[in-house]
């Protein structure tokens, strides 16, 4: 499981590293600030908010930070309910949230069963499964586009479509270490990197 995302936001862009999260300007390839996260040990994933938040996950200890558009870095949510969090994709008053199970083990990343989708309210902060909430996958990655989630399933070397029901469809298979996901949004593409053997995959949603 990698330890490094990013998230290209206007003429910024943010990458998660460890212990912080770092703000690049894009123009002049600069690195502006360097965001300490208090009490991090295994940040992830990042996603922005349409109202300028971005929401970092820091898998080991269950947490959901988050950058306000102010610039406070603040912790937003932490249960172990989140099941250690990797994936993150805001999707309207939602943040979705692909997990990659309860782990028994840091060394190997062994979990007592798979990982799962959830959200949570920005609102409420209440946390729900997307569906019945039973194991899917260890999970690495999720975006959404139209009406389906589309995640990574890094142990797999799955790419998955899951619908609002939960109900889970295996697009592609046969992979190892299936990490992060980009999304074309105008055009539907999936970008994959399958970090065992250097190389990237493409994928054509079909609506």
């Amino acid at each position: 499981m990698r330890q490094r995302a990013w998230l290209h936001k206007g003429n910024k862009l943010y990458v998660a590293d460890r212990g912080c999260l770092v703000e690049i300007d894009i123009t002049s390839a600069k690195i502006i600030r360097r965001i300490h996260l208090a009490g991090s040990q295994f940040i992830n994933d990042v996603a922005a908010a349409p109202n300028g938040d971005i929401f970092i996950s820091d898998t080991f200890t269950d947490t959901i930070y988050r950058l306000t558009r102010n610039g406070k870095m603040e912790v937003f949510f932490a249960s172990k309910r989140l099941e250690y969090p990797n994936g993150l994709w805001v999707d309207g008053n939602k943040l979705i949230i692909a997990t990659w199970g309860p782990m028994i083990n840091r060394a190997t990343f062994e979990t007592s069963r798979k990982g799962t989708l959830k959200s949570l309210d920005l609102t409420t902060k209440k946390l729900s499964n997307i569906g019945a909430g039973l194991p899917i996958a260890n999970m690495d990655a999720v975006v959404k586009y139209g009406e389906n989630y589309y995640a990574s399933d890094w142990v797999g070397g799955r790419l998955l479509q899951i619908d609002k029901e939960g109900k889970v469809k295996v697009l592609l298979t046969g992979f190892s270490q299936f990490a992060d996901l980009g999304l074309n949004k105008q055009t539907g593409t999936l970008m994959m990197p399958e970090m065992s053997s250097n190389r990237v995959f493409t994928y054509q949603i079909k609506q």
